[in-house]
């Protein structure tokens, strides 16, 4: 069992809360907590699917790698994409929208290939190419998600 697999992506997944918690806010709290549960609810489904029903994206039978790629699967990534959507709208230009979604992209599916290379989760069938366009999509649901429960929000209010 090799602890420091396990230490490295707890430390992630704090670096990732600290940063959501230092950035700026955009969104309430209620609209955060519905993007984050519904991004989470959608990778999880799509991950699922992936592994287990298609066996695409085959993942480790070890202890240690299993709570690796849970705090993948349900901080890193869903918490990564709440702080895309937070700071997405905070940004008013297009080129910092542009390098804020691209490194997005980026650490996203630099954790993701990370898994692959330590072993946590082995591609058959699966390509890189396959990931950055899941990822993607993961964003712009993120995205799409965050404008509809902005929109319900603002017109509850309203009413």
């Amino acid at each position: 069992m090799e602890v420091w697999v396990i230490f490295v992506y707890s430390l992630a997944a704090w670096l990732v809360i600290a940063l959501f918690a230092v950035l700026p806010k955009k969104l309430p709290v209620t609209e955060n907590l519905c993007v984050f549960f519904c991004t989470s609810l959608l990778m999880t489904s799509a991950f699922t699917t992936l592994s287990i029903n298609l066996k695409r994206i085959e993942t480790s039978d070890r202890l240690d790698f299993f709570f690796c790629r849970e705090f993948g699967r349900f901080i890193i990534f869903p918490v990564l994409l709440l702080v895309f959507t937070n700071v997405f709208f905070i940004v008013r230009t297009a080129a910092l929208r542009w390098g804020i979604a691209l490194f997005t992209l980026a650490t996203l599916c630099s954790v993701h290939f990370s898994f692959r290379f330590l072993g946590i989760i082995t591609f058959h069938h699966w390509n890189a190419l396959l990931s950055v366009l899941m990822f993607a999509f993961f964003m712009a649901a993120a995205w799409l998600l965050e404008k509809t429960f902005a929109y319900f929000f603002r017109y509850e209010e309203a009413v």
